[in-house]
Order: C-alpha cells, then structure tokens, then sequence
C-alpha cells in the first residue's frame, strides 16, 4: 500500500515525540510532517503538514520531549522553530550564515543544539542557543573540529552535548563552554 500523504522524496530527519504518540519527519521535498503512531486503514494518518517548510531539503529536525515544539534546518541554512500543533509559521527563525546538518532540544526543552560546517571550509562547528532565543548563541565551537559535524545532541542531565563528525570521530563537550571536548575517540 501508498500513503497518499507520504513524502515526495527521501527522508532525512525524524523524530519522535515523548510519549510516543507522534513521529515528525521532513526530507528532500521541503515538507515537514506531524503522524500520529496510531494506525488507521493500514497507514499512520497524517495530523500536520507544513509544505515548503524549508527552501531546500530538510536535513534534520526534532521534536521537544513536551511535544509542544519542533526545532528543524534545512539546505536554505535557516533554523526554525515551530509551534508543533500548528506548522503554519515559524515561532522563531535565525539565517546562519554555515551549513547545520543536526538540531536537537535538551531534555527540558529550553536550549537546542546545532552542528555543520562552515561555508568556506570543511571545518566543522557547534552552537547551543537558547530556545526561544535564536538571535546569538549561548556557547560556539567553530574551529576545533577538523571536519563537518553530522550529528549532535544533549545528554539526558542537559550538562553534556555529544558529536559526531564525517571524519569518524565522537566528542563529549560541556553544554555551557564548547571551548574544548572533554572526551574523544
């Protein structure tokens, strides 16, 4: 079977909420969709969807553990954030002028995570914002990472930030001063 409702190209990002009972996704269609994860006619109805939610490929995003946001980025280097019961427009938005491959809110929900690469190298990079803040980051990291960061999230107590970079490595950061990890494979 076809859902109707899927998404017209890859999918690059989901999430899933706290309890369990909705999966965000986004992909190369631009498209952000809600699903609730119960099952009706053999497909997972559709709750939300925001159409062009991006001007180019959604490349990650993710749900707040209290359901209440999503946080999403895309290839038009534009993090987002959204009401998560109505996608029609943006609670807060920020241009950063380099290519974010990964968002993720802490725990509680009040600082998110992002991780790319800086335009004019490959040189990797880490910000933590505050949530509902997007204007300048709380703590940054920009230079000592040899390469694209492709992923990065919070540890449950909020205190650390754990990357993954496309030259292999792992690190573990303190969430309030990046200057430094404090652990790497």
């Amino acid at each position: 079977l076809s859902n109707p409702n899927a998404h017209s190209g890859t999918i690059n990002a989901l999430a899933v909420s706290g309890d369990g009972k909705r999966i965000v996704s986004g992909g190369s269609d631009t498209a952000i969709r809600v699903w609730t994860t119960r099952r009706y006619g053999g497909y997972m109805p559709l709750l939300l969807e925001k159409r062009a939610a991006h001007s180019a490929v959604v490349a990650s995003l993710d749900i707040s553990r209290d359901g209440t946001r999503i946080v999403s980025t895309g290839g038009d280097h534009v993090i987002r954030v959204w009401n998560a019961s109505n996608l029609s427009t943006p609670l807060i938005e920020r241009y950063v002028a380099v290519e974010v491959h990964s968002v993720s809110f802490s725990r509680d929900g009040t600082l998110i995570v992002s991780g790319g690469r800086q335009l004019d190298s490959s040189a990797g990079f880490i910000r933590v914002w505050k949530a509902d803040d997007l204007n300048s980051p709380l703590s940054e990291n920009t230079d000592a990472l040899s390469d694209i960061v492709l992923g990065a999230a919070f540890s449950g107590d909020g205190s650390r930030i754990v990357s993954a970079s496309y030259d292999g490595s792992i690190r573990v950061w303190n969430a309030s001063n990046l200057s430094s990890p404090l652990l790497e494979n």
